[in-house]
């Protein structure tokens, strides 16, 4: 008689193979997609869902984690290097800027930069959540780490691509400001005026 294990994952086996036959899988022709909706039915089973596919278990990690942080999955299982924001987090973050511009209220660099490391973070707790939705704990707790804060190269690339410009200054100019107003008050102050 097979091992117990072995009869355990022949079963998943035949399971992934109807599923993936089933009339809602039948349109599902790309393979990021097979990957992604195989991982959330039988989840964590990595191994059996790569034999299934014929694909390696490292594009169905590379897939998974494509799909956890909301990239774009090359086919050949790569995915770039990891975004601080999505396409979709960018665009909201553009999107509010925009809005208060058009109120001339425009946010600053280190508003911008709040902005960003705020959206980063609910990013962050998405794709730990859906990693652990299919399964892929280490995969979650990978992404459970702390994250740097923007950049600010990174600021004003978001803000060149997006053709928008910072209508306070940075906070080098703005700390540099008060110190100016500081020293006039102290020199104000030297003065005796009756």
């Amino acid at each position: 008689t097979p091992h117990p294990g072995r009869q355990k994952d022949e079963q998943i086996r035949k399971n992934i193979k109807f599923f993936l036959l089933s009339s809602e899988m039948r349109s599902v022709t790309d393979t990021y997609s097979r990957i992604i909706e195989t991982l959330y039915e039988f989840s964590g089973r990595v191994r059996i869902i790569s034999e299934v596919l014929g694909v390696s278990t490292q594009q169905v990690y590379s897939a998974a984690r494509a799909y956890c942080f909301g990239l774009k999955w090359i086919t050949k299982g790569q995915v770039g290097h990891a975004l601080l924001l999505s396409e979709s987090g960018e665009q909201e973050i553009c999107v509010y800027i925009r809005k208060m511009m058009a109120i001339n209220n425009a946010p600053g660099s280190d508003k911008i930069r709040e902005m960003i490391d705020e959206q980063r973070h609910i990013e962050q707790k998405m794709a730990i959540e859906r990693a652990y939705a299919m399964g892929m704990y280490s995969l979650g707790d990978n992404f459970d780490k702390f994250i740097e804060p923007a950049s600010d190269s990174y600021v004003y690339g978001l803000l060149s691509k997006n053709n928008l410009t910072l209508a306070q200054p940075s906070r080098l100019t703005t700390d540099r400001s008060d110190a100016g107003t500081q020293s006039n008050i102290q020199y104000y102050f030297k003065e005796t005026y009756t």
